[in-house]
């Protein structure tokens, strides 16, 4: 065998030593990437549950009243023929003799 030849075995050797300990680091890599996956895919389902839960939540709020179509301004003013004593004073507003809103003043 000359030297030539046992340099090119030599170099070979090397190489498939390099490749082996190559592939034994992606295996390594390769299972550390799947445990991460497989948290990520367990942090989803949770994360996705937990929207399930928000989305029927939500499906009640959303039932929420449509804004008023037809709005108008009124204005109330009081003439007292007396002062008014502290207390707290409730003010129904009425309309169609259906109550649809109440407001509370506190007078000092």
């Amino acid at each position: 065998m000359t030297i030539v030849e046992a340099v090119i075995i030599a170099l070979l050797l090397l190489s498939t030593v390099y490749v082996f300990i190559s592939n034994a680091k992606n295996k390594k890599n390769l299972k550390a990437e799947m445990l991460r996956t497989e948290s990520l895919t367990s942090e989803k389902q949770a994360v996705q549950q937990k929207l399930e839960k928000l989305e029927t939540y939500f499906a009640v709020l959303s039932v929420a009243p449509a804004p008023f179509e037809n709005t108008s301004q009124v204005s109330l003013s009081h003439a007292a023929k007396e002062r008014l004593t502290s207390g707290e004073y409730k003010i129904q507003i009425i309309c169609n003799d259906k109550n649809i809103s109440n407001c509370r003043e506190r007078l000092r």
